[in-house]
């Protein structure tokens, strides 16, 4: 499962030390946790480890990476082809540094503020160092005196520790901050080659010494400081620190540089669209930069920023949309992922970011081509509601700029358009240049929304909360709701409308359905746990399980409207956030938590009758009204009998077909409900379908 789109939450990354062709990086919170390049970090390739948190990365000469994880601390002595865990250190590691002149001299911070272990034997064993109480972050070593070691801590009294012998004892050192249980982040020490200069970042600003640490300067650049802490990096002659951005988005994210030393600082913002930074590291490549999303990766001092990601599939899927006419896949990603486009079916993909300028991707409509098949398309991000009039090429802020949790328009009139937001659903008939709120709804919610259509061609406009539950429903375009009491929070909605439509809602209680386009609900209880997204628009109804506790994580297909529900062993582990159905309506796109997306078909999951030349039989159209034919399709041509039982068991009808097809017309009596089809052949095989009757 590694096809893309290329991307996840890089929290830490560490050059080689003899060869800075050699990189590694961690991704947060995806099974597979560590990457690694041979090429500077131009591209990338799985390390091995899997199903652990990693918090730090660093290297030590002459090819060795460690990694602090959960579990321990894990060593890699072949360029992180290899990995394993140091046994005498399996106690949860959040920090760890090495000495680049003395490689068995090995600093490691414990979980929380369990204080600081040092090795001096390359991590055979361990000693207390006396800073207990405190959380190492950083580790920084003056190259010119190897026993001078620097220390960035946490909840002790000072932001900054410095040793000079080794690491037996230990003084304070840092500016009168004020705050000093803010504490210190990351350092670089020496980075032109003499220890007179030091850098660190602190919660708030990022500090400069040119004096040992005698004395310290903030303020380098106007307004740095509030959005987290920057990582700093040296190529020997300039100084790059990634900068957060402030509080009031006068600032954008970047990264200052300095060509004197760090007296003076300009801003490069090239090519960085988006940025919540986490790591730095001067590779043979140039400088690549760790964020929430990815890797950027720029030659130098004043040089542009470019996606530098291929092979890390990490990418946080949170919405699909799959195009059948045109052949266009969207996969936007959570954890500012960003929107990607594909015209393969998934092989390859491109960026979509032109005017694009949020890369937190909460959904993108239309999903299919179903009902539209039209240029505009919309996108919700946690800045704001976009809009494409060219199929995604290109984007434009709307005049909705708060947080857009779904996003649903008329595929007839598509400047009609609705948001789900905050305390309510808001909607436009101008394409999203004015806004006015629906009223009706109740507490403090965020809402996802959805639409069905009515008998008389008009929309019904159905919303639902992600944190209290409660669904609503409107008939005059969104400007007042009807509450319906719904007892879980909503995950997300599904809509068929061609026959008689069907409307599914994920929730923390499964997946429920409405027969009547929204005004009640009842459960499908055979739905194994809790789910966050459903797709039920065509016949094949799925939806992902998301309840890891319940040992029922992943995907989940349903051949009767919810009925019963089938999974593959093979769909048992990544969990899914998004499904598209794919050219047809047996095979689907899956977005996955840290796997990028997928293309699944019935038969990969095991499911028999989607497999050509067995035994199966479906129903179409279904459900169906009174005096509608159900045409009953089987793939052999063996002589069939069939019989048709209502919901007590009771013999409904029962007739023959030689031909491979047969056809049963409800008499008008037939009471509505849910029947039972079986087809048994005379060869042994049986087959079994459920058809909705609705009257």
């Amino acid at each position: 499962m590694d096809n893309g789109p290329w991307g996840g939450w890089v929290l830490t990354m560490a050059s080689g030390i003899n060869d800075n062709s050699n990189v590694v990086a961690a991704t947060y919170y995806t099974n597979k946790a560590i990457w690694k390049s041979s090429d500077g970090g131009v591209t990338w390739e799985w390390a091995g480890l899997s199903g652990m948190s990693i918090y730090d990365v660093c290297a030590a000469p002459p090819s060795t990476f460690y990694a602090g994880t959960f579990d321990g601390l894990y060593a890699s002595y072949d360029n992180g082809e290899n990995w394993s865990l140091v046994p005498s250190m399996t106690t949860a590691v959040t920090a760890v540094g090495v000495s680049q002149a003395d490689p068995n001299l090995i600093f490691v911070g414990i979980e929380g503020f369990g204080g600081v272990r040092r090795s001096t034997d390359g991590g055979a064993t361990w000693g207390d160092v006396m800073l207990d109480g405190g959380r190492m972050y950083d580790l920084g070593i003056d190259p010119e005196h190897p026993d001078t070691v620097y220390l960035t801590m946490k909840g002790l009294d000072h932001p900054l520790y410095r040793s000079a012998d080794g690491g037996s004892s230990w003084s304070g050192l840092g500016p009168e901050m004020g705050i000093y249980e803010e504490g210190g982040y990351n350092i670089l020490v020496a980075p032109f080659g003499t220890g007179e200069t030091i850098l660190f970042s602190s919660d708030e600003t990022l500090y400069i010494s040119w004096d040992y640490g005698v004395t310290w300067n903030d303020g380098l650049y106007p307004g740095f400081g509030g959005l987290g802490t920057s990582d700093i990096v040296s190529d020997g002659t300039h100084l790059y620190a990634t900068y957060p951005g402030d509080w009031n988005n006068v600032y954008p994210p970047g990264v200052i540089e300095s060509s004197d030393g760090g007296y003076t600082w300009t801003m490069n913002t090239q090519g960085i669209s988006d940025g919540v930074f986490y790591a730095a590291v001067i590779t043979s490549q140039g400088i690549l930069l760790g964020r929430m999303g990815g890797v950027y990766r720029s030659a130098g001092l004043g040089e542009p920023y470019q996606v530098s990601q291929e092979g890390i599939c990490s990418f946080n899927t949170r919405c699909i949309s799959y195009n059948t006419t045109t052949g266009v896949l969207f996969a936007g990603g959570g954890w500012r992922d960003g929107l990607w486009k594909s015209t393969d079916g998934g092989g390859t993909w491109s960026k979509s970011e032109s005017g694009l300028t949020s890369w937190d991707i909460m959904d993108i409509q239309p999903r299919s081509d179903i009902h539209y098949q039209g240029q505009i398309m919309y996108v919700a991000t946690e800045d704001g509601l976009f809009r494409s009039e060219d199929a995604g090429d290109n984007w434009v802020e709307t005049g909705f700029t708060d947080l857009v949790l779904s996003v649903a328009f008329d595929p007839a009139d598509p400047d009609k358009v609705w948001v789900g937001s905050h305390e309510s659903v808001y909607y436009s008939t101008d394409g999203g240049v004015n806004w006015r709120a629906g009223s009706g709804f109740q507490g403090s919610d965020f809402y996802h929304v959805e639409l069905v259509e009515l008998e008389n061609g008009d929309l019904r406009i159905i919303a639902g909360g992600d944190n209290q539950g409660e669904i609503y429903w409107s008939d005059d375009c969104g400007i007042s709701y009807t509450r319906v009491p719904f007892p879980y929070p909503i995950g997300g909605f599904s809509s068929r409308w061609e026959d008689e439509p069907i409307v599914y809602v994920a929730s923390y209680g499964g997946i429920h359905r409405s027969l009547d386009r929204g005004l009640s609900w009842e459960c499908c209880d055979e739905f194994p746990g809790m789910t966050s997204c459903v797709l039920g628009t065509q016949n094949d109804l799925y939806a992902n399980s998301d309840d890891p506790y319940s040992g029922w994580e992943g995907l989940w297909w349903s051949p009767d409207f919810g009925d019963s529900w089938l999974t593959s062993d093979n769909m048992l582990a990544p969990r899914v956030n998004a499904i598209a159905y794919s050219d047809s309506p047996n095979q689907v796109y899956v977005g996955l938590h840290g796997y990028g997306v997928e293309k699944i078909t019935n038969d990969w999951m095991g499911i028999e009758n989607s497999t050509p030349g067995i035994f199966a039989i479906s129903a179409s159209p279904n459900p169906a009204s009174g005096n509608t034919t159900l045409s009953l399709v089987f793939p052999d041509v063996e002589p069939v009998s069939i019989m048709v039982f209502d919901s007590a068991g009771r013999l409904a009808a029962a007739f023959e077909s030689n031909n491979g097809h047969a056809f049963w017309t409800p008499d008008p009596e037939t009471p509505p409900g849910i029947y039972l089809i079986r087809a048994n052949g005379l060869r042994g095989n049986v087959a079994s379908t459920k058809v909705v009757l609705l009257r």
